[in-house]
């Protein structure tokens, strides 16, 4: 990639950081960023244990479904399942995740994975200047905000 390609590959930045300053103007924001810096200790202790509790959780999923896939007692703990939103909610409403090991492994690992993200980002949230703050949230909220319409709309 030439000089001036990568520069305009990285032209899109600066609205984003844009918004970002804008953003971290606003009142309740910057009231919430002033309660975050006076509860810094809470809000450290809170974002590493959700992240170490999401470490464990999406570990232990993905090494449950390792397991499942090398037992050869024949007990089923192995069955392959279908991952896709429409699958994910069906097993949601049915209750399948609560009966069926499968569903309960790929549960946990998904909210490992959710509560680990939130967890790390949480993290530069509570401990970094203000607009990194202001990026982290956004960062937090965008895929969240996406992902909840995927899946309502599955």
């Amino acid at each position: 990639m030439t000089g001036v390609k990568r520069f305009f590959a990285w032209l899109w930045w600066i609205p984003i950081l844009v918004v970002a300053a804008i953003v971290g103007e606003i009142p309740w924001i910057k009231r919430a960023g002033a309660w975050l810096d006076a509860h810094h200790d809470l809000g450290v202790a809170v974002t590493v244990g959700a992240a170490v509790a999401g470490f464990v959780l999406m570990m232990g999923g993905i090494i449950a479904s390792v397991m499942a896939e090398d037992d050869s007692s024949g007990s089923g703990g192995g069955s392959q399942i279908e991952t896709s939103f429409p699958a994910m909610k069906a097993a949601w409403r049915s209750g399948a995740w609560r009966r069926d090991p499968p569903w309960r492994r790929l549960f946990a690992t998904a909210l490992g994975a959710a509560l680990l993200t939130i967890g790390l980002f949480g993290i530069f949230i509570v401990v970094a200047p203000w607009p990194v703050k202001v990026l982290c949230a956004g960062a937090i909220l965008y895929p969240a905000v996406r992902l909840t319409m995927a899946f309502r709309k599955s």
